[in-house]
């Protein structure tokens, strides 16, 4: 039940993590331009749709890896034991 929960945890601090750096990184996109909608439109040029892809691929992993430490730190904290599955 423990895993369950924690895995619970993770996944929805996970996607609230994705949903946060997909803004930020919006927001801090070039401001002459608007962050691509679809970076598959043919309208955009490589160079943006690659850039926007990086931008996000970076985004999204530093938030993960942000959501994850959270979760494990405010399990430790609640339970007073380590996250299943995580070694200290």
């Amino acid at each position: 039940m423990k895993k369950l929960t924690y895995n619970a945890l993770s996944t929805i601090a996970g996607i609230a993590a994705a949903v946060a750096a997909r803004k930020i990184v919006s927001a801090l996109w070039r401001s002459d331009t608007e962050p691509p909608l679809n970076p598959a439109d043919r309208r955009t040029s490589w160079q943006e749709a690659l850039a926007w892809g990086l931008a996000t691929a970076i985004g999204a992993a530093v938030a993960r890896i942000v959501a994850l430490r959270g979760t494990s730190a405010g399990w430790e904290k609640i339970t007073g034991e380590s996250p299943p599955g995580v070694a200290t």
